[in-house]
């Protein structure tokens, strides 16, 4: 998978001066000492994912616009392609070729995920494949419940970009912002709740297969 580093430091002090907020205002606001703040900015200490969140809301962010602050390309990376189209009973074979447990496959969530796709995509061995969203987890992200998505097989998915996770110890997928920093992974619904939680996780372990990039969101005209 690419390696990308990601400014906080920098990131923390742009937003500090956008605010017109001094490092102690920001540390009391965080409920840290100002030394802190000074080591996070220059680079000397790493805030962790608790105090990243925090620093977020202070300014009024959510994490990912935090992490994507001041980067073009991330910002481009948030904007997926939406388009309207008919559904048919046409079946995008991605269940099985994603190894997920038989009785997912079978939940209500997925026995009526069809989509109506080019030829190509629908091959076996086809490097695409298709979703139904089953929950509204990533709402804010203009992704609901009942769309589908068309999704990029690939090993080595966009930082930042949405993609479709497999866990590996329950077998069922879900979609999510991935953020990469060196090894820790964090997966990220628009709007975090007790239902859909941030996942951080640290890629050794295995827990999670990233099988590939949201591609476009498809709303059914049916």
């Amino acid at each position: 998978m690419p390696k990308e580093t990601i400014c906080y430091g920098e990131i923390i002090r742009k937003l500090r001066k956008k605010h017109k907020m001094t490092q102690s205002e920001l540390a009391e606001k965080i409920d840290l000492g100002k030394t802190s703040v000074s080591n996070y900015e220059t680079g000397y200490s790493m805030p962790s994912a608790q105090i990243l969140e925090v620093i977020s809301e202070v300014f009024n962010m959510s994490l990912v616009e935090f992490l994507t602050y001041d980067n073009e390309d991330a910002i481009r990376n948030l904007k997926l392609p939406r388009v309207a189209q008919p559904i048919n009973d046409t079946l995008i074979p991605y269940l099985k070729s994603a190894n997920i447990r038989q009785d997912i496959i079978d939940s209500k969530n997925y026995m009526d995920s069809y989509i109506t796709l080019p030829g190509f995509m629908t091959e076996k061995g086809s490097e695409y494949l298709s979703i139904k969203v089953p929950d509204n987890s990533m709402e804010c992200e203009h992704i609901r419940k009942n769309d589908y998505l068309i999704i990029k097989k690939t090993k080595s998915v966009k930082n930042r970009s949405i993609v479709l996770v497999l866990d590996n110890t329950y077998g069922s997928c879900f979609i999510r912002r991935y953020i990469r920093d060196g090894h820790i992974i964090s997966l990220i619904p628009s709007s975090e709740s007790e239902n859909h939680p941030i996942i951080r996780t640290d890629e050794r372990e295995e827990k999670f297969t990233l099988i590939g990039n949201v591609e476009k969101v498809i709303v059914s005209l049916n």
